[in-house]
């Protein structure tokens, strides 16, 4: 059956028609002659082309279409259209890919005339004779975001500071900079944004320029929004050497989350004014606003000898909550859940890869390294296996699954195991009186209870392991118990009858009633049972 086709949106229809029909919008006049024309009437004015009255966003797709078909070979009508978009409207110019052709240089002189409001322009890898870009970076002064990345001219004969200077002065509303390889130094920075104009800047990528430490300091002195600076000197440590940082938390007396961590680049830390720290149950999903951080200063943290730092949270109000340094946790840390702690190191208002662990809250009566589990019953046969148990960990409403491995003859060897099995909490039952009671039995229904029971072999003894999982994420330590299974006994309709019925713990030897003990003790036989 063919499959039916929806039609494209109007915009992307004739979008589409234009960038295949591009002969049909060029007027014939040359780039040069434009650009002449540009600066003596004012093109935006006084134009009748119907182009110029398009809205900005438009005008940007078309600018990316036209500049992509710039790649193909038969680039002569994209070349004679792109002209005809730059326009007093245009928001965005994308000319990487245009950078080295002959008419590169007239279409960004008449981007600079006519884009008097151009927010993003892209040059990188461009080239320009050595006064052309300062001279038109005077006309971008509403520029947001520049990438000037590689520019050939810049990074051989242009000073780079030179660059960095003319844009503090003309462009104050710069967000966004890249100018990796360019030959910038720490006078380009202090022209930038100490004498300069742009302390708007959020993102700042300045990697393979000579830039010292001074420099990088002058950034974030005198960049109070910056986010993300680029270079080498800022490297931290490779993640994959450790991925999760080095960072600890312990629970101490009164609830008192002690937070040990290291940074991961050492040579950040003289630019370190604090942390940013957040705790947050790691069962409910990553918090997104600045309002759950505790922002704390430089001063309020312990540095220790291996230049690693620490700080102590209480989780509510205490006698030292008038100290300047006394800082508290937004909520009650709830026994038995897991949280994640999250430190954050600020640099001068610029922040790192944050550092993340995990603590468990223990429940009053904690004693991890202690089995809290105590048998009720097992009972255990060729086709069933029953359990009951009381968990006294205090955090029954956390458990959400039970471990269970089966070792035959009591052997306790992970390699020897008749079967391991995650067990979730809806395969447990719980009489409704007692909270902390649960029995097992299996088989189970596999549709409420999907795990794969293997049948045990009759007449043999199995050593059981349980250990409960908490909140999906931790464990206590298992309990261990053993069982002997059954072989299954048909009896008479009245056993009152039978002589020969021996008790749960017994079985018949030669029509006497004998301990499982003597099973295969390689002493003593039974030449006859019922």
């Amino acid at each position: 059956m063919p499959q039916k086709k929806s039609a494209g949106s109007l915009k992307a229809i004739c979008l589409a028609y234009i960038s295949r029909n591009m002969d049909k919008f060029c007027n014939g006049t040359e780039i040069s002659e434009q650009v002449d024309d540009a600066d003596a009437i004012g093109v935006g004015e006084n134009t009748t082309n119907p182009i110029h009255q398009l809205p900005s966003v438009l005008l940007d797709l078309l600018t990316e279409i036209i500049t992509q078909r710039i790649k193909l070979v038969d680039v002569t009508q994209a070349e004679k259209f792109l002209h005809q978009i730059i326009t007093p409207c245009l928001s965005t110019l994308d000319l990487s890919l245009y950078s080295l052709r002959s008419n590169f240089h007239y279409i960004f002189a008449l981007a600079s005339v006519r884009c008097k409001h151009l927010k993003k322009l892209c040059l990188d890898d461009c080239s320009f004779c050595n006064s052309d870009f300062l001279d038109f970076i005077p006309n971008f002064s509403n520029l947001q975001v520049l990438n000037i990345e590689s520019v050939i001219n810049i990074k051989f004969t242009l000073s780079g500071d030179d660059l960095f200077h003319f844009l503090g002065k003309h462009c104050k509303d710069l967000r966004k900079l890249f100018a990796r390889d360019n030959q910038v130094s720490d006078a380009g920075i202090h022209g930038l944004c100490v004498v300069g104009n742009c302390k708007l800047l959020r993102v700042l990528c300045i990697s393979r320029n000579p830039i010292t430490n001074r420099g990088i300091r002058m950034a974030l002195d005198n960049l109070p929004l910056l986010k993300i600076l680029s270079h080498e000197s800022l490297v931290e440590e490779n993640d994959g050497i450790n991925p999760s940082g080095k960072i600890e938390a312990t629970l101490g007396e009164n609830n008192l989350l002690q937070i040990e961590w290291t940074p991961r680049s050492i040579d950040c830390i003289k630019f370190s004014s604090g942390v940013w720290i957040r705790v947050y149950d790691s069962s409910q999903k990553q918090p997104s606003t600045g309002e759950n951080y505790l922002a704390i200063p430089q001063k309020c943290l312990k540095r220790r000898a291996n230049a690693s730092f620490s700080i102590a949270l209480p989780s509510s109000a205490s006698k030292f909550s008038g100290k300047t340094c006394h800082f508290e946790l937004n909520d009650v840390l709830i026994q038995c859940r897991v949280y994640t702690i999250e430190v954050v190191p600020n640099y001068q208002s610029l922040n790192r890869k944050a550092l993340f662990t995990e603590i468990v809250i223990p429940p009053a009566n904690d004693n991890s390294t202690k089995s809290l589990e105590s048998l009720i019953s097992v009972e255990s046969n060729s086709s069933l296996f029953t359990l009951k148990w009381k968990d006294n960990s205090g955090c029954t409403p956390q458990l959400t699954s039970l471990y269970l491995k089966i070792f035959p003859d009591g052997m306790e060897n992970a390699g020897n195991a008749t079967m391991s099995l995650q067990i979730p909490r809806n395969c447990l039952k719980q009489p409704t009186e007692e909270t902390n009671v649960f029995s097992l039995s299996l088989p189970e229904n596999q549709t409420y209870c999907p795990v794969e029971w293997v049948p045990l072999d009759p007449c043999r003894k199995y050593k059981i392991e349980i250990k409960s999982e908490y909140s999906n994420t931790w464990t206590r330590a298992p309990s261990l118990w053993e069982t002997f299974t059954e072989e299954r006994v048909f009896t008479q309709m009245n056993p009152s009858h039978n002589s020969y019925d021996c008790s749960s713990d017994q079985f018949n030897c030669d029509n006497i009633c004998r301990p499982y003990g003597w099973i295969c003790d390689g002493t003593r036989d039974c030449n006859a049972y019922i």
